[in-house]
Protein backbone atom coordinates (compact mmCIF):
# COMPACT_ATOMS: atom_id res chain seq x y z
CA UNK A 1 0.00 0.00 0.00
CA UNK A 2 1.23 3.49 -0.86
CA UNK A 3 0.55 6.40 1.50
CA UNK A 4 2.16 9.66 2.62
CA UNK A 5 3.61 10.73 5.93
CA UNK A 6 2.22 13.54 8.07
CA UNK A 7 5.11 15.96 7.54
CA UNK A 8 4.76 19.23 5.66
CA UNK A 9 6.37 17.57 2.61
CA UNK A 10 3.85 14.68 2.55
CA UNK A 11 6.57 12.22 1.55
CA UNK A 12 5.35 9.06 -0.15
CA UNK A 13 5.87 5.87 1.86
CA UNK A 14 5.20 2.21 1.20
CA UNK A 15 3.24 0.34 3.88
CA UNK A 16 3.70 -3.41 4.20
CA UNK A 17 1.97 -5.80 6.55
CA UNK A 18 3.48 -9.00 7.88
CA UNK A 19 1.20 -11.43 9.68
CA UNK A 20 3.88 -12.45 12.14
CA UNK A 21 4.20 -11.78 15.84
CA UNK A 22 7.27 -9.68 16.61
CA UNK A 23 9.29 -10.94 19.56
CA UNK A 24 11.27 -8.50 21.69
CA UNK A 25 14.56 -9.26 19.90
CA UNK A 26 12.98 -8.92 16.46
CA UNK A 27 11.27 -5.68 17.39
CA UNK A 28 14.56 -4.38 18.76
CA UNK A 29 16.31 -5.13 15.45
CA UNK A 30 13.56 -3.36 13.50
CA UNK A 31 13.91 -0.28 15.70
CA UNK A 32 17.70 -0.45 15.26
CA UNK A 33 17.37 -0.38 11.46
CA UNK A 34 14.84 2.45 11.66
CA UNK A 35 17.07 4.57 13.87
CA UNK A 36 20.43 3.87 12.19
CA UNK A 37 19.24 4.35 8.58
CA UNK A 38 21.99 2.22 6.97
CA UNK A 39 22.76 3.63 3.51
CA UNK A 40 22.37 0.43 1.48
CA UNK A 41 19.12 -0.71 3.10
CA UNK A 42 15.72 0.67 2.05
CA UNK A 43 14.92 3.04 4.89
CA UNK A 44 12.51 1.64 7.46
CA UNK A 45 10.71 4.79 8.55
CA UNK A 46 8.49 3.34 11.26
CA UNK A 47 7.17 0.12 12.75
CA UNK A 48 3.66 -0.44 14.11
CA UNK A 49 2.65 -3.58 15.97
CA UNK A 50 -0.89 -4.91 15.95
CA UNK A 51 -0.50 -8.47 17.18
CA UNK A 52 -0.42 -10.88 15.56
CA UNK A 53 0.60 -8.55 12.70
CA UNK A 54 3.20 -5.87 12.19
CA UNK A 55 3.00 -2.88 9.84
CA UNK A 56 6.12 -1.35 8.31
CA UNK A 57 6.53 2.04 6.65
CA UNK A 58 9.35 2.10 4.09
CA UNK A 59 10.70 4.92 1.96
CA UNK A 60 9.53 4.83 -1.66
CA UNK A 61 12.21 4.38 -4.33
CA UNK A 62 11.74 4.93 -8.03
CA UNK A 63 12.81 1.66 -9.66
CA UNK A 64 14.44 -1.74 -9.21
CA UNK A 65 17.20 -3.77 -10.84
CA UNK A 66 14.44 -5.91 -12.35
CA UNK A 67 13.14 -2.89 -14.27
CA UNK A 68 16.65 -1.76 -15.20
CA UNK A 69 17.45 -5.21 -16.57
CA UNK A 70 14.21 -5.30 -18.57
CA UNK A 71 15.04 -2.03 -20.34
CA UNK A 72 18.85 -1.87 -20.46
CA UNK A 73 20.18 -5.43 -20.19
CA UNK A 74 22.23 -5.22 -23.41
CA UNK A 75 23.94 -2.04 -22.17
CA UNK A 76 25.03 -3.45 -18.81
CA UNK A 77 28.82 -3.76 -18.71
CA UNK A 78 31.16 -5.05 -16.05
CA UNK A 79 31.43 -1.47 -14.79
CA UNK A 80 27.75 -1.54 -13.80
CA UNK A 81 28.24 -5.04 -12.37
CA UNK A 82 31.06 -3.71 -10.17
CA UNK A 83 28.94 -0.80 -8.93
CA UNK A 84 26.00 -3.04 -8.09
CA UNK A 85 28.14 -5.72 -6.44
CA UNK A 86 29.93 -3.16 -4.27
CA UNK A 87 26.71 -1.54 -3.04
CA UNK A 88 24.95 -4.86 -2.44
CA UNK A 89 27.92 -6.20 -0.47
CA UNK A 90 27.93 -3.13 1.76
CA UNK A 91 24.24 -3.75 2.43
CA UNK A 92 24.94 -7.38 3.29
CA UNK A 93 27.80 -6.34 5.58
CA UNK A 94 25.38 -4.31 7.69
CA UNK A 95 22.80 -7.10 7.77
CA UNK A 96 25.33 -9.78 8.70
CA UNK A 97 27.45 -7.85 11.20
CA UNK A 98 24.94 -5.51 12.82
CA UNK A 99 21.75 -7.57 12.70
CA UNK A 100 23.32 -11.04 12.76
CA UNK A 101 20.78 -12.40 10.28
CA UNK A 102 21.00 -13.61 6.68
CA UNK A 103 19.28 -11.51 4.03
CA UNK A 104 18.02 -14.53 2.09
CA UNK A 105 16.08 -12.69 -0.62
CA UNK A 106 18.61 -11.18 -3.01
CA UNK A 107 17.15 -10.84 -6.51
CA UNK A 108 16.67 -7.99 -9.02
CA UNK A 109 13.22 -7.13 -7.66
CA UNK A 110 14.63 -6.61 -4.16
CA UNK A 111 17.44 -4.27 -5.19
CA UNK A 112 15.90 -0.80 -5.43
CA UNK A 113 17.42 2.37 -6.85
CA UNK A 114 16.84 6.07 -6.33
CA UNK A 115 16.75 8.40 -9.33
CA UNK A 116 17.67 11.42 -7.22
CA UNK A 117 20.68 9.98 -5.40
CA UNK A 118 21.39 6.79 -7.43
CA UNK A 119 21.53 4.90 -4.12
CA UNK A 120 21.36 1.11 -4.40
CA UNK A 121 19.41 -0.44 -1.53
CA UNK A 122 18.23 -3.86 -0.39
CA UNK A 123 14.47 -4.06 0.15
CA UNK A 124 12.20 -5.80 2.66
CA UNK A 125 14.69 -5.97 5.52
CA UNK A 126 11.88 -6.74 7.98
CA UNK A 127 11.22 -10.08 6.28
CA UNK A 128 14.84 -11.09 6.85
CA UNK A 129 14.47 -10.22 10.53
CA UNK A 130 11.01 -11.66 11.10
CA UNK A 131 10.80 -14.82 9.01
CA UNK A 132 12.67 -18.10 9.60
CA UNK A 133 15.94 -18.08 7.60
CA UNK A 134 16.01 -19.91 4.27
CA UNK A 135 19.68 -19.15 3.62
CA UNK A 136 22.86 -18.56 5.59
CA UNK A 137 25.58 -15.90 5.28
CA UNK A 138 27.52 -17.97 2.73
CA UNK A 139 24.41 -18.38 0.58
CA UNK A 140 23.91 -14.60 0.60
CA UNK A 141 27.40 -14.05 -0.79
CA UNK A 142 27.04 -16.67 -3.50
CA UNK A 143 23.77 -15.05 -4.53
CA UNK A 144 25.70 -11.85 -5.30
CA UNK A 145 27.52 -13.85 -7.97
CA UNK A 146 24.37 -15.36 -9.42
CA UNK A 147 22.78 -11.89 -9.40
CA UNK A 148 25.58 -10.59 -11.63
CA UNK A 149 25.21 -13.56 -13.99
CA UNK A 150 21.48 -12.92 -14.08
CA UNK A 151 21.98 -9.24 -14.98
CA UNK A 152 24.60 -9.84 -17.67
CA UNK A 153 23.32 -13.11 -19.15
CA UNK A 154 19.66 -13.76 -18.28
CA UNK A 155 19.61 -16.85 -20.49
CA UNK A 156 22.55 -18.42 -18.69
CA UNK A 157 20.83 -17.81 -15.36
CA UNK A 158 17.54 -19.32 -16.54
CA UNK A 159 19.29 -22.48 -17.69
CA UNK A 160 21.08 -22.87 -14.37
CA UNK A 161 20.25 -20.45 -11.52
CA UNK A 162 23.26 -21.72 -9.54
CA UNK A 163 25.77 -20.99 -12.31
CA UNK A 164 28.69 -18.74 -11.36
CA UNK A 165 30.24 -18.57 -14.84
CA UNK A 166 29.37 -16.31 -17.76
CA UNK A 167 28.99 -18.36 -20.93
CA UNK A 168 29.40 -15.45 -23.36
CA UNK A 169 31.94 -13.41 -21.43
CA UNK A 170 34.06 -12.19 -24.34
CA UNK A 171 33.60 -8.57 -23.19
CA UNK A 172 34.20 -9.39 -19.52
CA UNK A 173 37.59 -9.18 -17.80
CA UNK A 174 39.21 -12.00 -15.88
CA UNK A 175 38.82 -9.87 -12.73
CA UNK A 176 35.05 -9.90 -13.16
CA UNK A 177 34.89 -13.63 -13.92
CA UNK A 178 37.09 -14.35 -10.91
CA UNK A 179 34.96 -12.21 -8.62
CA UNK A 180 31.75 -13.94 -9.69
CA UNK A 181 33.18 -17.43 -9.18
CA UNK A 182 34.75 -16.49 -5.83
CA UNK A 183 31.47 -15.33 -4.31
CA UNK A 184 31.05 -19.02 -3.44
CA UNK A 185 34.29 -19.22 -1.47
CA UNK A 186 35.59 -15.85 -0.26
CA UNK A 187 34.56 -14.06 2.92
CA UNK A 188 32.49 -10.89 2.85
CA UNK A 189 35.55 -8.84 3.81
CA UNK A 190 37.63 -10.35 1.00
CA UNK A 191 34.88 -9.77 -1.55
CA UNK A 192 34.49 -6.12 -0.54
CA UNK A 193 38.27 -5.70 -0.97
CA UNK A 194 38.36 -7.62 -4.28
CA UNK A 195 40.27 -5.91 -7.08
CA UNK A 196 37.26 -6.12 -9.40
CA UNK A 197 35.30 -3.64 -7.28
CA UNK A 198 37.94 -0.99 -7.97
CA UNK A 199 36.27 -0.71 -11.38
CA UNK A 200 33.30 0.99 -9.72
CA UNK A 201 33.41 4.73 -10.54
CA UNK A 202 30.55 5.44 -8.13
CA UNK A 203 26.80 5.12 -8.18
CA UNK A 204 26.20 8.21 -10.32
CA UNK A 205 26.90 6.16 -13.45
CA UNK A 206 23.65 4.27 -12.83
CA UNK A 207 21.48 7.38 -13.33
CA UNK A 208 20.97 6.86 -17.08
CA UNK A 209 19.88 3.27 -16.46
CA UNK A 210 17.44 4.38 -13.78
CA UNK A 211 16.07 7.10 -16.08
CA UNK A 212 15.51 4.62 -18.93
CA UNK A 213 13.73 2.19 -16.61
CA UNK A 214 11.47 4.95 -15.28
CA UNK A 215 10.73 6.25 -18.79
CA UNK A 216 9.80 2.76 -19.98
CA UNK A 217 7.52 2.25 -16.98
CA UNK A 218 5.82 5.59 -17.68
CA UNK A 219 5.22 4.67 -21.34
CA UNK A 220 3.81 1.30 -20.33
CA UNK A 221 1.49 2.94 -17.79
CA UNK A 222 0.30 5.46 -20.40
CA UNK A 223 -0.36 2.73 -22.98
CA UNK A 224 -2.20 0.58 -20.44
CA UNK A 225 -4.38 3.54 -19.42
CA UNK A 226 -5.33 4.21 -23.04
CA UNK A 227 -6.20 0.56 -23.63
CA UNK A 228 -8.37 0.59 -20.51
CA UNK A 229 -10.42 3.60 -21.62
Amino acid sequence: MVAHDNTIDHNIVVIKRLRIHAGSRQYGLLRKVSEEKPPNIVRLIDVFTDNPSIHLAYESLETSLHQVQATCHQDITEIELAIIAKEVLHGLRYIHSELQVAYGQLCPRNVLLSYYTCDVKLANIAESIMKPPTQNFTDDLKTVGTLLVRLKEPGTFRRNPENLALENGCDISDYCKSFISQTATLSLKDLINHEFLLKSPGIGRLRIFIYRAMACAARFSSTYSKLSE
